[in-house]
């Protein structure tokens, strides 16, 4: 997760063409998107410095 830079996910971002995708697109929905992938690498980044597991689940 940390070789996951802003410009890359925002190219990545912006290549969505999924007419199943219900987001905006625009840039609050990718700030929004940036701003909590950030905190879940930090998160992980935390379990791992303390050599936790972490489970979850997406849907």
């Amino acid at each position: 997760m940390l070789g996951v830079h802003r410009a890359w996910l925002r190219r990545r971002f912006d290549a969505i063409d999924d007419a199943g995708y219900r987001g905006a697109l625009d840039d609050a929905d990718f700030a929004y998107t940036w701003d909590n992938f950030a905190d879940v690498r930090e998160f992980f980044r935390h379990a791992a410095d303390a050599g936790r597991a972490v489970l979850f689940t997406a849907t």
